[in-house]
């Protein structure tokens, strides 16, 4: 784990993946992506700890939400590593897999590496101006436009490909993803739908 080559991965992502192309594996990309969402659980759990309790109206009766014990402070960060560095390396074998269809020639090592150095900062960074309420979110949604543009340069730089092989690389499955995430909601909901439609009112 180095900052400055996180740092230098944000700002300076061309010469920066190409320098660290072949000085980090799964090993080192694992203990990235465990760090960064250690802090970010952690940060949620603490914002989540100090809010004041909420509650929710039920028929004019106002009933507190249970929110997140001192415990979660401990246990989140644990379980947010752990689930970081598993969703992660599937999340990158997916794109991996996509790239050597496409005829990329770099390693899954050094992929799942060279995603760790730009995606942990931008994770830890997510997780902070979540905390900020509007300005925080729009802050977060162009920082997600920009990481896609970092993962199109680690792409071009790990697997020697063209811009547009890059982003291939990443829009094919995305654009996969989000088809199988519409015909599932299409499936559930769309007799529903159909019934409003009709002027049927739904079965309670």
């Amino acid at each position: 784990m180095d900052f400055n080559v996180w740092m230098n991965a944000l700002t300076k992502p061309a010469e920066t993946f190409a320098a660290q192309k072949g000085k980090g594996g799964i090993s080192e990309g694992a203990v990235n992506f465990a760090i960064a969402f250690a802090v970010s659980a952690l940060i949620s759990a603490i914002v989540a700890f100090l809010m004041p309790t909420p509650t929710v109206a039920i028929e004019g009766y106002d009933f507190a939400v249970p929110k997140p014990g001192p415990e979660s402070i401990i246990i989140n960060p644990i379980m947010g590593a752990i689930v970081g560095v598993i969703l992660m390396f599937i999340a990158v074998g997916i794109l991996y897999v996509m790239a050597m269809i496409l005829g990329g020639k770099g390693g899954f090592g050094a992929q799942y590496y060279l995603t760790s150095i730009y995606y942990a900062p931008i994770a830890i960074i997510t997780a902070i101006l979540g905390v900020v309420p509007v300005v925080g979110g729009i802050l977060g949604l162009l920082l997600g436009l920009y990481s896609l543009y970092l993962l199109t340069i680690m792409l071009k730089t790990l697997h020697e490909f063209s811009i547009l092989m890059a982003v291939l690389t990443w829009l094919i499955p995305g654009v996969v993803l989000f088809l199988v995430v519409f015909v599932l909601l299409a499936a559930i909901f769309g007799p529903y739908l159909a019934l409003l439609g009709g002027g049927m009112k739904l079965p309670v």
